[in-house]
């Protein structure tokens, strides 16, 4: 099996937003639990922009689009509650936002190729840390991260647009 990770393009948004859906019906169906919607977040608009400000990942896994995730130095404000392990600028963070893996191809290795490309691109980058948050209601991203080398900092409240949970672990990774 092939495993190609490259920015994506404004002409993946139709394939990224049926992904999007399908690990949706996935989590909806299961007791794990990102918190994204349909009708909400991420959007079209929203993978649209990102694609266009050259922050959004894909992986191709055989061929197909099988994960996406966005990348850049943006982060919710509640972050300034964590005990962060390095002082740095906005600049000088990325953060990893909205990674997902079609149900079709969970437990390929895929999540986990995804996040070592994140911190790869942090290193070419000059960043001192990623750093993301993951909702308290998803158990299963909270230990890949950990499984990565990630430090969980604390959980605190973040509040995101149409959120129905706002309590997040937040993560960091230094590098």
């Amino acid at each position: 099996m092939q495993l190609k990770i490259r920015p994506g393009c404004t002409d993946d948004i139709e394939q990224l937003r049926l992904l999007y859906d399908e690990i949706i019906d996935a989590m909806d169906a299961s007791r794990w639990h990102a918190q994204w919607r349909k009708d909400g977040y991420p959007s079209r608009e929203d993978l649209l922009a990102k694609a266009i400000a050259a922050e959004l990942w894909v992986c191709e896994y055989s061929g197909e689009l099988a994960a996406a995730m966005v990348l850049n130095h943006s982060y919710n404000p509640g972050y300034s509650q964590a005990p962060w392990q390095v002082e740095c600028g906005e600049d000088e963070v990325l953060c990893i936002h909205t990674l997902g893996v079609s149900p079709r191809f969970q437990r390929c290795g895929i999540a986990s190729a995804m996040v070592h490309h994140a911190i790869a691109i942090a290193r070419a980058s000059s960043c001192k840390c990623l750093r993301l948050d993951v909702i308290n209601t998803n158990r299963p991203a909270d230990l890949l991260y950990l499984r990565l080398g990630f430090c969980c900092r604390g959980a605190f409240t973040l509040n995101y647009e149409g959120a129905v949970c706002t309590q997040f672990n937040l993560y960091e990774y230094v590098l």
